[in-house]
């Protein structure tokens, strides 16, 4: 019954931020989200976890979307207008006459009729590639200018100093289960989202475990 009215608690809070952004109390979120990762299983504080992320993130950016605008509403009361440029003004600075040579432009498009189908099917299969590279590289980075945005108020620096010490006294890598174990009982505990910051931001290696079917993943030092 207590797990069930946490849960209804921490969504009615979410929903009430992202419609009142500016209200939001981002610390009370914070706490509320952890009270309900107390009660769960370490599979289901994962998944709330990444969820509760999106959710906080979501509200960052919606309370400076909102500050930004008061701001603008408040400071650019007079829209900047455009200079007129009478023809007078700009006749020193346009052509009047222009001579165009089209020989090398026709002799490009020679070439390129005569060039095989083929040849225009591998160009095209590598600009698709580079393109989906290009855009996987820009959805990476905008998630991590979001995960560093949640972050923007904690002690990020501690964190990774926490895991780093953490990975050294044991082997320099270990699964992410046992990680987030340990540092939940530590003297001074982190919680699973702050772990999960701290492993993305502090630039450590993430694979998959030594056996094949398991669902834990490993988390090692950078190489340095």
């Amino acid at each position: 019954m207590q797990e069930q009215q946490l849960e209804l608690n921490l969504d009615l809070a979410m929903e009430q931020a992202i419609a009142q952004p500016a209200l939001a109390n981002l610390s009370h979120l914070w706490i509320a989200v952890e009270q309900r990762l107390r009660l769960l299983a370490d599979d289901e504080q994962l998944r709330l976890a990444g969820a509760a992320i999106a959710q906080l993130t979501e509200i960052y950016a919606l309370r400076a979307e909102y500050f930004l605008k008061t701001w603008e509403e408040k400071w650019d009361e007079q829209p900047a207008t455009e200079p007129v440029l009478t023809d007078e003004m700009l006749s020193a600075f346009l052509r009047q006459t222009m001579s165009l040579n089209l020989e090398e432009v026709l002799e490009c498009y020679e070439q390129h009729r005569h060039r095989s189908p083929e040849d225009d099917s591998l160009a095209g299969e590598v600009e698709k590639e580079a393109l989906l590279e290009w855009l996987a590289h820009e959805e990476r980075q905008k998630e991590k200018e979001r995960a560093i945005a949640v972050a923007h108020d904690e002690s990020v620096t501690e964190w990774i100093h926490t895991i780093r010490l953490w990975l050294i006294a044991h082997g320099r890598q270990a699964p992410f289960r046992q990680l987030v174990n340990d540092l939940q009982q530590a003297p001074t505990p982190l919680s699973p989202i702050t772990v999960w910051l701290g492993v993305l931001l502090g630039g450590f290696r993430l694979q998959t475990g030594p056996e094949f079917y398991s669902h834990d993943f490993w988390v090692s030092l950078p190489d340095e």
